[in-house]
């Protein structure tokens, strides 16, 4: 990993994330917790072996997942990867130069993948959230919301909404709101 004098920084790639799936789309809460373990536990751990081996400074590390971002219409996250993107935002903004980045792969395999991350590696345009489906690179960003319409908020019974940060005031009076449109 180092050269002779251990002054070379090491390039880590951290894979394991591709070993968790959604199975037929299907998932319960044992596999999320079980997958959140797994995954946020092997990067949590991998920081603390550099950092008590005094190298995590030298450490470089991007994480890949696959299909933990949505980039089409009526397609769902593989949300037991989801948590590591959260922890990725975490340790970028706590300790800057360790985490390089996190790519994202598509889900329907065309055996570019590794192509796709060396690529990524390798690029110099400071972007530290990737996401490629079908070949094609996106990158993170925020855009202007269309005009605000005055069409009714459609709420539906079988549906599910979930509120967070719920007990507050705010939370609350939209709790209180969806329950008397009929959600």
């Amino acid at each position: 990993i180092f050269d002779g004098n251990q002054s070379t920084p090491i390039g880590i790639i951290h894979l394991w994330s591709l070993d968790t799936t959604m199975e037929g789309g299907n998932i319960n809460l044992t596999r999320l917790e079980s997958d959140q373990k797994f995954l946020c536990g092997s990067v949590l751990n991998l920081y603390k072996v550099l950092d008590s081996q005094h190298i995590l400074k030298l450490a470089r590390l991007w994480l890949v997942t696959c299909g933990a971002q949505s980039t089409r219409k009526r397609h769902l996250p593989n949300v037991t990867q989801g948590p590591l993107w959260g922890l990725s935002r975490t340790v970028m903004l706590e300790h800057p130069g360790f985490l390089q980045g996190i790519i994202d792969l598509d889900l329907m395999v065309t055996g570019d993948e590794a192509q796709e991350i060396f690529k990524e590696i390798q690029s110099s345009d400071g972007e530290n959230q990737v996401r490629y489906v079908d070949g094609k690179r996106y990158i993170a960003r925020l855009k202007r919301a269309k005009e605000y319409s005055d069409e009714p908020v459609s709420v539906y019974p079988d549906e599910t909404y979930l509120l967070t940060g719920g007990l507050g005031a705010l939370g609350l009076h939209v709790a209180e709101w969806l329950v008397a449109k009929g959600a």
